[in-house]
């Protein structure tokens, strides 16, 4: 199965890229495929989406479809599937 993956500011910038299609296993959760692109991409990728003790950080916010979701819902994902996780932004 094949997903987008789309990604803003912050998490951009880690990524080095602003998309990418993933393929996944029929059944992936949400929570997998964010520990799994925590794992491909640099270790300050990981640290937006993670803290220190494994614990996500509820301040970036993920979209499936369009449609906010929380990390806690855990959804299963679908073959074409876009997910967009964005990072918090701040300044002023």
């Amino acid at each position: 199965m094949n997903i987008k993956v789309k990604f803003t500011a912050q998490i951009k910038k880690e990524a080095g890229i602003s998309s990418e299609f993933l393929e996944i296993e029929q059944g992936t959760t949400l929570q997998k495929c964010l520990s799994d692109l925590a794992e491909r991409h640099s270790e300050g990728f990981k640290q937006i989406l993670f803290k220190e003790d494994g614990e996500y950080r509820n301040s970036v916010l993920l979209a499936i479809n369009n449609q906010q979701v929380k990390y806690s819902d855990n959804k299963v994902l679908n073959t074409g599937d876009e997910l967009m996780i964005m990072s918090p932004i701040a300044g002023g």
